[in-house]
This record gives structure tokens, sequence and C-alpha cells, in this order.
């Protein structure tokens, strides 16, 4: 028996030999457990052939998308704590400058998940396309606006410029959902 796989252009082959003699009589439990065991090796090597040649990496466009949507809302839901806590007339700065580095983290994630599927060179239709380009906006707009806040928070004095801060971050909010959003449409 030869079975032959073939997935993305690569094929993966397995063979096994039946004799002519054993093929026509009545099996024995060894025979059929020496099968079953056979049958799963069998199956345990398509599905690795899959994993690795179905591209379950960024180069998945619905995985990477997906997962750019996950890190958005993500990044919203932070953002909309820190103009939260910028409601408060005292504002922890220790407290504000850690949820800034998460924010910075997850900006980084996205920058990170629109390279790799730029690198994957991915066949989009016209529509998706123009999704595609809103997308990478939106992810370069966070970008500059995490900088921006960090220069915010870190030389400036947080108290006096709390409202500054606090609008910055709901502009990082209601992009990331902005960008959840186009990130969902094109799914």
């Amino acid at each position: 028996m030869r079975i032959f796989l073939i997935v993305d252009g690569s094929t993966i082959s397995y063979s096994e030999s039946v004799s002519a003699a054993g093929a026509g009589l009545k099996k024995n439990p060894k025979e059929k457990t020496l099968r079953r065991k056979k049958m799963k090796s069998l199956h345990t090597i398509i599905l690795s052939a899959l994993f690795a040649t179905s591209g379950f990496g960024y180069h998945n466009m619905p995985g990477a998308l997906s997962e750019l949507a996950n890190h958005a809302r993500s990044l919203q839901k932070e953002a909309q704590t820190m103009s939260q806590q910028l409601k408060n007339k005292q504002v922890d700065k220790q407290l504000l400058e850690q949820k800034l580095a998460t924010v910075e983290e997850s900006v980084g994630k996205l920058r990170e998940l629109v390279a790799a599927v730029e690198a994957s060179n991915p066949e989009l239709t016209p529509a998706q396309k123009q999704n595609w380009e809103l997308v990478k906006t939106k992810v370069e707009l966070l970008n500059i606006f995490t900088s921006y806040k960090k220069d915010l928070v870190t030389k400036d004095d947080v108290q006096k410029k709390r409202s500054l801060i606090r609008a910055h971050a709901e502009g990082i909010a209601k992009r990331a959902a902005m960008l959840e959003q186009t990130a969902s449409r094109m799914l």
C-alpha cells in the first residue's frame, strides 16, 4: 500500500508492504494490533505533514488577523484602564508607567504581526488590500500615539499634563477598537 499526501506543493509519501499470502487470510489479534499501530503512525505522519506545510504561522492570513484583532482588543482595554486611572487627581506615576509599558508591548506585537504578514506576501482581493492598508496605517498611528504618550509621561509632570495624557489614552483605545473592527472585517 502506498499513500501520497500533497500539501502546498510538498509531497510526502508513506509506504507499507502487505504480503499477498496474508491478504486473504483471517487476521489474528496480533496482526490487528500491529495494523492499528501502523495506521496510528500513518495518521501521525499525515498530521505532522499538515502542520509543517500548511502555514500555521504568521503567513496564515486568517490566523494572523485573528491574533491581530485579539491584541488590538487587549490594547484597547489597557488604554481604557489608563484613561480611568488618569481621572483621579492623584495619579500613581509608577503604575501609569507599568501600564504604558504593557501598551508599548502590545503595539510592538501588532507591528511584528503586520511585518510577518507583509513578509509572507499574501494574495489579497482589492477589498482586502484596501482593508490591509487601513490595518497597517492604524498600527503605525498606534505606534506614534504610544511613543508620544511615553514622552509625555517620562519628560513632563504627569499631574500637570493629566488631561492631555488621558486624551492620548482615549485616542489609543479608539484606534485600537477601529483596528480590531478592520481586522475582523477581513476575516
